[in-house]
């Protein structure tokens, strides 16, 4: 089948079933006029692609899975083990996102009862981890990397800098659509870069990123 059928019993983008011919995570052939010709089993392969995004794998982690399918081996092993990294990491999420809304929750019951005082800008919304009558807010950091071994130091010094109360998550945009569509909904257009509530870090976007630069950006100070 051409590439336009596929992409219509499938539900995904032509271009998107390029992206995955060029990760090899799809093969075709090509007929003599130069058109991508899919086999039958593609569509079924694509929607396995699809559910694994769902549940959270990334393109580079389903790659070795199918990779493995294709050499006729078992890929659950490998998957078992990735699943238990994804619940582990799932597991810290929820903590970080129960201690996000047990302060906002708190921050609702001071206003309500007059422990936050009117002022120009309003102390529930205030990020900085520093106290305010009571209300810890953590900061939101993202790291955005490529997964090279000029961004993994970025991704070390700011997991290193960054103390418990800050909510740290880091994209690579290699492998990962997800972590590409949410690099485009942040304006990220250099790699790496690191954004702290949602702003671009000055020294990711001047130079090489520094300890000082992050810190000057809030991150560890």
């Amino acid at each position: 089948m051409r590439i336009g059928e596929l992409a219509r019993l499938t539900g995904k983008s032509v271009a998107t079933l390029r992206y995955y011919e060029q990760l090899n995570l799809l093969a075709s052939n090509r007929t003599k006029s130069g058109y991508r010709d899919y086999a039958s089993e593609a569509v079924e392969r694509v929607r396995f692609i699809a559910r694994a995004q769902e549940r959270g794998f990334s393109l580079e982690e389903i790659a070795g899975t199918l990779a493995l399918c294709d050499r006729g081996r078992s890929p659950c092993g490998m998957v078992a083990k990735v699943a238990r990294e994804k619940i582990a990491e799932l597991e810290r999420q929820i903590a970080a996102l129960q201690s996000r809304h047990a302060v906002l929750t708190e921050a609702i019951r001071h206003w309500e009862t007059g422990q936050l005082a009117d002022s120009p800008f309003c102390p529930m919304l205030d990020t900085t981890p520093i106290e305010r009558n009571g209300v810890n807010m953590a900061r939101k950091v993202e790291v955005f990397t490529a997964g090279c071994p000029l961004c993994e130091p970025v991704v070390e010094m700011v997991q290193r800098l960054a103390c418990p109360s800050y909510d740290v998550a880091v994209y690579n945009v290699k492998n990962d659509a997800n972590a590409v569509e949410r690099a485009r909904a942040a304006g990220v257009a250099r790699l790496p870069m690191v954004l702290v509530d949602g702003k671009p870090a000055e020294c990711c976007q001047v130079g090489p990123v520094t300890e000082a630069g992050l810190r000057t950006a809030g991150i560890g100070a």
